[in-house]
């Protein structure tokens, strides 16, 4: 544009020059003279312009700016400028920009010959920023902003407006929205949260003043940061105003955790010290402090920053660890703030965010595991039980799992001392093998996690020192109920065991029996050779953490032999006397009692599969698995062995070794990836579509003693870990003389310890080969592959059926009167019967496996299918069912049964929102394509309006519901979840 009138000449920022330069280089680039009217010093910089051919590079230009009052001026300028050259020593073309307020008359045409346009260039910001969004139209209000047209014109990326921000994007007119928020994209990296280049929300500004985005806000220009402040202010409130204040004063990365801080201010709402608060963390925020009312907007705002940072660890992924250690870093430096106001420690205690809320919280709970311990009322426990709500209620609980994981294992023994403890003793063997893998495993897990008590114990030792004595005594209690129990089994175990003929005719599952009676039936059932696994060692307790990862895939399903009476539970078997691997594994594998080693067991368990299925077997011991070459996991041999017919057998000694080799702590908790080959092994399993049988040879207890105990003194000669020879000192209290046929070392006769405190050798992280529940009980668990439709005679495990109802299982809540309310969460489901017959599922007549004698069917856990007409009318499916929307809904889906329905929901619930479709599939009675029109029929009756209330995911192996939705659309309140 020229100019030919005398006109006061303009004065520009850098940035509107540069982008002037750009945009007439990008025209004239044969031009190296530029004549712009505007008032702007004597200055040296560079602009790069961009090809526009897509990879073909950029170029750099080198600017010199001369201030030229006079044409003399000018034409000295040019003639220096042609003197130097036209590119600079690094080979850089050079502009000449000659900034005058002469008019384009006064300067003669042998100068403007070689100027752009030959005339002087008047500079329109709001027409160049025009030209760089490329829109026809500027909202109005833009032309009345000069901050915000110097402030675009210098910030231009150098690849333009239309790719650098969302808000930018071509079109017919530029708001003054659109404008602001592409320059906060790009100047100050500040966008919305969703990426839509809408305005920030208080949550992207939150974010946003953890980075360097503050600082280069400070160091804009004054009339642009005042610009900028007001326009988030009016666009997103007051917490942005007061991040950039704090942005001013240098604390923007304090942001977060100020706002943290003013909780304080809402937790002493309405006291008289509202003020001091006030007073006090006010003055964190410089001169001129924000209002009490936009100081609670801003912890408000900073609260739930927090809270979506802790919600996303949920989901696991890559950024896990990054959330964290935010969340971390947040509160942590919260809690230092806070330190320097003693005044307000009762506030923070309150809050439900900073980690001082969290302390309080957990002293709190420890105390109330503490109350009234002698009384066993259900006053105490449900005060426990209130507590740990609240601790489980706060937000760092998340954060936390460890930590929160022994205030629950805690808690469910608690429960169990209420509840399951006070149960009548079994009065079989069988009995108490059941109940152990049902129950006190379950315990022996819980004191486990208990004993090494909190792994993070906060910066107050004497709030630690009473969570911990907590703990303790929790512990205490439980333990010394929990021996009495052993000793029982044990006085039970030796008149067993020295009975005549005992074994045979007692119903308990012999671990010598285990190949015969479940894996020998399952290969015939499903026909299919199954893939047996044995974890030397594994407990009761580290069995229930297994089962519990292999449901949770969903690409396993649990079952177990369905018995013509009683209930469907996991199976456990006796190990053989001394509980030790060279007599109990071997028998394991040789389908008879028999002493031995690796070579035995080979030829045992070939020989028992030749014999007794007429099937080829082939077994795999530690040397034998994995592939010493590079790039395989499993050997060739067991490789090329898998997807054969010949039965397969796997010896993993990870459990054994570690306690042998000194395994203490937090690594005697057991999970998948800590058992080599074990997921590589279930992968191979589900590839090859083999059934797996899960089971020890023995189980362990851990190590309870100090660094100064010593082995117990026996004079016996013959004596090993937990077992010695009865020549010398009689049994004490805390051993057992066993005698009689399954009894396999000395003789036939031994004395066992019973106690966790007994032990004949050196001190090792755990130990086996005595008589108690936990070594005697060999768990036996068998899952099925994804897809493999459960057999005749066996019945699918829901994930809730194995566990008992301590476990998870919260009391109704009491209002102040002591009046039942509302339960705080459902009671774990037990599936209902079938609501129909089913001639496809009638059990093929196999003999009783281990029935249970009649007077231990009382002491059994209570797992029996209960018919859906008794089910609580309360239930989650009973209220559905019952609900208008329910009626209106059927009337298009007529063939339903509210029976099922009921079932369906009910079971989901107490699944925590997921079931694996085979087992939703055994729960409602159907099957096959059955099933699947259930399934169907079932979203069109939950599914109001397409929302999906119920869906399956993982490639519909899992069956999912969601509970606020289910909740909403049927108008049932707030659902609470039982905790698995």
């Amino acid at each position: 544009m020229s100019l030919d009138a005398a006109t006061a000449p303009p004065r520009i920022s850098r940035g509107t020059l540069e982008s002037l330069v750009r945009k007439e280089l990008r025209r004239k680039q044969s031009r190296r003279l530029f004549l712009v009217y505007v008032d702007y010093p004597t200055s040296q910089f560079s602009v790069v312009l961009e090809d526009e051919d897509e990879g073909a590079g950029s170029e750099r230009y080198a600017v010199s700016v001369v201030a030229c009052p006079s044409v003399l001026a000018v034409a000295d300028a040019w003639e220096q400028f042609q003197r130097e050259g036209e590119r600079t020593p690094d080979g850089a073309p050079r502009v000449l920009v000659i900034a005058t307020d002469l008019p384009a008359a006064e300067i003669g045409w042998s100068l403007r010959a070689h100027a752009a346009y030959m005339s002087t260039i008047a500079v329109n910001p709001a027409e160049l920023v025009r030209e760089q969004f490329g829109v026809r139209e500027l909202d109005w209000r833009l032309a009345r902003e000069t901050w915000l047209l110097d402030a675009l014109l210098a910030a231009e990326p150098q690849h333009g407006w239309d790719t650098a921000s969302p808000g930018a994007s071509r079109g017919s007119l530029l708001t003054r929205d659109s404008a602001v928020a592409a320059l906060l994209a790009v100047r100050l990296g500040l966008g919305s949260l969703d990426g839509g280049g809408g305005a920030p929300d208080a949550g992207a500004v939150l974010e946003w003043s953890r980075g360097t985005g503050p600082e280069c806000f400070a160091a804009l220009p004054e009339a642009e940061r005042a610009g900028v402040s007001a326009w988030l202010a009016e666009a997103t409130g007051p917490v942005a105003a007061i991040v950039l204040r704090l942005a001013e004063l240098g604390r923007a990365r304090d942001a977060v955790a100020l706002g943290l801080l003013c909780t304080a201010l809402d937790a002493r709402r309405g006291s008289a010290g509202l003020s001091d608060a006030l007073l006090l963390l006010g003055a964190l925020f410089g001169p001129g402090a924000p209002s009490a009312a936009e100081l609670g907007t801003f912890a408000q705002a900073a609260e739930g920053t927090v809270h979506r940072w802790i919600t996303a660890t949920e989901g696991g992924g890559d950024r896990t660890g990054d959330l964290r250690s935010r969340v971390l870093d947040a509160v942590t430096r919260a809690e230092a703030l806070a330190a320097g106001y003693p005044q307000l420690q009762a506030a923070f205690a309150a809050s439900a965010t900073l980690p001082t809320g969290f302390e309080a919280r957990l002293t709190a709970f420890a105390a109330a595991l503490t109350a009234d311990q002698e009384a066993h009322s259900p006053a105490s426990l449900e005060r426990a039980e209130k507590a740990h709500r609240t601790l489980a209620g706060h937000r760092l609980a998340i954060v936390h799992p460890r930590r929160l994981a022994v205030a629950e294992m805690a808690l469910r023994a608690l429960r169990w001392l209420h509840t399951a403890g006070t149960e009548a003793q079994p009065a079989h063997v069988s009995g108490w093998l059941s109940r152990h893998l049902t129950d006190l495993g379950w315990l022996d897990r819980a004191l486990t996690v208990l004993y090494h008590g909190d792994p993070d114990p906060g910066p107050d030792t004497a709030a630690a020192e009473e969570t911990a004595a907590a703990y303790r005594s929790v512990y205490g209690r439980v333990r010394a109920r929990r021996d009495a129990l052993d000793r029982s089994f044990a006085s039970t175990l030796a008149a067993w065991t020295g009975g005549e003929d005992a074994p045979s005719n007692s119903g308990t599952l012999l671990v010598e029996e285990v190949l015969d009676k479940v894996a020998a039936r399952l290969a015939t059932d499903t026909g299919r050779p199954p893939l047996v696994l044995v974890l030397d060692g594994m407990s009761s307790a580290v069995a229930t953490e297994f089962g519990e990862r292999l449901t949770r895939r969903n690409v396993f399903t649990e079952a177990a032999i369905a018995p013509a009476a009683g209930h469907s539970a996991r199976m456990a078997a006796a190990a053989v006397i001394p509980s030790v691997t060279v007599y109990s594994r071997t028998s394991l594998l040789c389908g008879a009692r028999q002493a031995g080693g690796q070579r035995e067991e080979k030829d045992g368990f070939a020989a028992f599969w030749r014999a007794r299925a007429g099937r080829e077997a082939l077994l795999f011991h530690k040397r034998d698995i994995g592939d010493e070459l590079a790039g395989g996991r499993l050997s060739p041999a067991l490789m090329s062995a898998l997807p054969g017919e010949a039965v397969i057998g796997v010896v993993l000694n990870d459990v054994d070794d570690a306690l042998d080799k000194g395994a203490r702590g937090d690594r005697t908790a057991w999970t998948l990836e800590n058992v080599t080959h074990f997921e590589s092994l279930l992968d191979a399993a589900r590839s090859f579509d083999r059934p797996v049988v899960l089971v020890s040879d023995h189980g362990h207890i851990l190590d309870r003693s100090t660094a100064n105990d010593v082995p117990t003194r026996t004079s016996s000669a013959d004596k090993s870990q937990r077992y010695r020879s009865a020549e010398a000192e009689p049994a004490s209290a805390d051993e057992i003389l066993l005698s009689g046929p399954r009894v396999m070392d000395c003789g036939g006769t031994l004395i066992a310890a019973v106690s966790e405190q007994v032990r004949y050798t050196a001190r090792r992280a755990g130990y086996h080969g005595g008589a108690a529940l936990a070594e005697m009980t060999v768990p036996v668990l068998v899952f099925l592959p994804e897809g493999m439709p459960v057999p005749k005679g066996w019945t699918a495990l829901a994930p809730w059926r194995p566990t008992p109802r301590w476990w998870s299982t919260l009391p109704v809540e009491t209002d102040a009167s002591g009046a039942a309310g509302t339960p705080l969460a459902a009671p774990v489901p037990e599936p209902p019967k079938p609501a129909g017959p089913r001639k496809s599922t009638k059990p093929v007549q196999h003999e009783a496996l281990f029935p249970l004698p009649a007077d231990d069917a009382a002491s059994a856990p209570a797992q029996t299918a209960e018919p859906v007409k008794n089910r609580d009318a309360a239930s989650v499916g009973a209220a559905v069912v019952a609900s208008a929307v329910y009626r209106d809904q059927k009337k298009f889906v007529l063939k339903m049964k509210d029976e099922e329905v009921i079932a369906a929901i009910d079971a989901l619930h107490g699944g925590d929102r997921t079931l694996p479709a085979s087992v939703l599939a055994e729960i409602v009675g159907r099957s096959g394509t059955s099933f699947d029109g259930f399934l169907a029929n079932l979203e069109r009756l939950l599914n109001i309006d397409q929302y999906p209330v119920l869906s399956r995911i993982d490639s519909g192996r899992t069956v999912r519901l969601d509970f606020d939705l289910l909740a909403e659309q049927f108008s049932l309140g707030r659902i609470q979840t039982g905790q698995l």
